[in-house]
């Protein structure tokens, strides 16, 4: 089964790639699946539950207000998660979680994609997921790959993006990195 939220894209292929775009999220248990996403700044939590053998991913691009608001709507993002899978029978006891993304490409700004990725931490943190692994910050965008049933996450790094005012340094090559 795979439900997703948001504007309907189409899986393609044998291994059935499910591409989860901003604001969107999937969950599926069907072993084929594997959700991809292209993450800047933005923050996909990916939640599994091994003894129920499903699992789901979400790409979240809202910020983390400084008004009164603070970071409800990232939790919201992440509680839309968290209820799709109980919809499928997974008790929030029983889901694990990783965190990714978050990555200040721009190298300017107030790091935002930080600010979403502490909001997530904190909420599972203070509502007793299993954290099980974090790659969050960094310069470099992520593109990842989730298999929803056994909880394998992939991240693969974005290859450096230098302008011609800025180079980099003398043959550093900057070919793209295969993941």
């Amino acid at each position: 089964m795979i439900a997703k939220a948001g504007a309907a894209r189409s899986v393609v292929g044998g291994s059935n790639p499910v591409e989860v775009g901003q604001g969107q999220l999937a969950v599926s248990d069907d072993p084929a699946v594997e959700m991809v996403a292209t993450l800047g700044s933005c923050i996909s939590v990916c939640l599994w539950a091994p003894r129920f053998g499903c699992g789901g991913m979400n790409h979240i691009f809202r910020s983390v207000s400084p008004g009164p608001m603070g970071d409800a709507a990232v939790v919201a993002e992440v509680e839309r998660l968290v209820n799709a899978l109980m919809r499928l029978g997974v008790p929030r006891s029983e889901m694990k979680a990783r965190v990714t993304g978050g990555a200040q490409v721009l190298l300017r700004g107030r790091g935002h994609g930080l600010a979403i990725g502490e909001a997530c931490l904190n909420y599972l943190t203070v509502e007793g997921f299993e954290i099980v692994g974090v790659s969050v910050g960094g310069e470099r965008a992520r593109r990842i790959r989730f298999h929803p049933v056994s909880g394998q996450l992939v991240v693969g790094l974005m290859a450096e993006i230098r302008t011609p005012d800025d180079p980099g340094p003398e043959g550093s090559g900057n070919a793209p990195e295969m993941f």
